[in-house]
């Protein structure tokens, strides 16, 4: 609705709506109120209604862009003052209807201006608080890439107060995270990629970013980002993925251990009782096929145990025992595998190796085999040097395994105890030593730690309490 008129003035009323109507103006006059009035542009109400003062309220607070006057006998002085000027203006009777009708036409014009101003206004305000209201970071980029805006969602999700990111340049968020430049000029697609938060935490996010359509006066804003946190998401497909995984490997090792172990039992009955014949008869060439024998059948019975274990851990047996025969059994089981790569294995502090401490043999002794024979495999390829150390105190054994190897590569290093995660070619490694061997290591109360060796390589170090193991649940 453009001009509404509400008065029952027969004389002065109709003048104005001529003088209206000549401009072409949309106008509306009732000469009682009604309630199905639409909001207006401008409104005139005749003083002699008795609720004239309750429905200009009503419309400065509803439709505030909205122009009102009142008509009524008297002068304009008369009926002038603070209360009145701000809500509504007075038109004396008798009036000049064609000036008073310019004057209602200009002030539509102008109410038509304000109604538009305060929509965009109130649009911009609801756009802002639904930026700021959303759980996901919603980060504006100028043409450098640099942060211009940023909302609660992205304070929450990587932890920079606005003062702290504006301005600052988008790579803040890919701070030691692997080259995959997540800050690069963008494509109009969403990605998955790793970012750092301000505490240096890293997390997995959906991002998608593409060029603003359209240009502000006065705004540098040339890219619009969108990222969601989806870590937990990402650890849950990942377990997802392990879970099934193990339960095919539970399957495959439940066959296996059956085919397996029935024939590895008559393997060992013959080499006992080759090794008797050979003791009788003082065979020592026999006695070592013997024992070369009982030695291959320990590794692949240990080999069916470390995938047993892997998809269905067995609680943990533990026995006050040295530490030595453990050892020697496991370096017994690699020390081939390190000859035939043209490795050198050497161990070093050898006298705290004698030491009785609470532990699994077989447990333990798999835990060693699969930290050695990654240590070998890695010195074969550069160095050819494995150095395995026994320490002790009086409260824990420390068993460090270093290599000359390569190191650890890089996009392996968050991985490194996720079963099935291997940089090895197929055919040469199952990935799930380290997995099995974080696993044995906290079944004895203790930690498996890997690292950067100095000059080159890893150092891998097994640390477990002298005293009585953990016990699996």
């Amino acid at each position: 609705m453009g001009i509404l008129i509400v008065s029952s003035d027969q004389e002065a009323i109709p003048l104005l709506c001529s003088a209206l109507g000549r401009r072409n103006a949309a106008y509306t006059w009732n000469q009682a109120p009604s309630d199905s009035d639409s909001a207006p542009l401008v409104a005139v109400f005749d003083q002699e209604l008795s609720d004239h003062q309750a429905r200009i309220a009503d419309l400065a607070r509803h439709s505030p862009w909205c122009r009102c006057y009142v008509i009524g006998p008297g002068t304009a002085t008369e009926h002038s003052g603070p209360e009145r000027a701000r809500t509504a203006q007075f038109i004396a009777k008798p009036f000049d209807a064609a000036f008073v009708a310019q004057r209602l036409v200009r002030d539509a014009e102008l109410a038509t201006l304000e109604r538009g101003r305060r929509t965009v206004e109130t649009r911009a305000d609801e756009l802002a608080l639904l930026v700021q209201s959303t759980f996901e970071a919603i980060i504006g980029l100028d043409r450098d890439m640099r942060i211009v805006s940023w909302n609660n969602g992205a304070t929450r999700t990587y932890g920079f107060t606005p003062e702290a990111a504006l301005g600052a340049h988008v790579s803040i968020l890919t701070e030691g995270v692997d080259p995959g430049s997540s800050h690069r000029r963008p494509e109009r697609r969403a990605s998955q990629t790793t970012r750092c938060r301000a505490d240096g935490k890293q997390i997995e996010v959906l991002v998608s970013r593409s060029r603003v359509n359209g240009e502000v006066p006065g705004s540098t804003l040339e890219y619009a980002e969108v990222s969601l946190d989806i870590t937990a998401q990402a650890v849950l497909e990942r377990d997802l993925l392990q879970s099934q995984q193990l339960a095919t490997l539970g399957r495959i090792s439940a066959t296996m251990s059956h085919e397996i172990n029935n024939p590895l039992a008559v393997i060992r009955s013959c080499a006992a009782w080759l090794k008797d014949f050979a003791d009788q008869s003082s065979n020592d060439e026999l006695r070592e096929t013997a024992d070369d024998l009982e030695l291959a059948s320990e590794r692949i019975a240990g080999f069916v145990d470390q995938m047993c274990g892997l998809a269905r851990r067995a609680p943990v047996e533990t026995t006050r025992a040295p530490l030595s025969k453990t050892l020697e059994s496991a370096l017994r089981m690699v020390r081939p595998r390190a000859i035939n790569r043209g490795v050198s294995l050497s161990v070093l502090g050898a006298h705290d190796s004698t030491l009785d401490v609470e532990h699994d043999p077989s447990r333990l002794s798999q835990a060693i085999i699969n930290i050695v024979a990654n240590a070998i495999d890695a010195a074969a390829e550069r160095g050819r040097g494995v150095w395995v150390k026994i320490a002790s105190t009086t409260s824990h054994v420390r068993i460090e395994v270093e290599d000359s190897g390569p190191g650890i590569a890089k996009e392996m290093q968050s991985r490194l105890f996720e079963a099935f995660a291997t940089t090895k070619p197929a055919g040469h490694g199952t990935g799930i030593g380290l997995a099995l061997t974080r696993e044995v290591m906290a079944e004895h109360g203790g930690e498996i730690h890997l690292s950067a060796r100095e000059g080159g390589g890893t150092v891998a170090v097994l640390e477990f309490p002298v005293g009585q193991a953990r016990r699996s649940p």
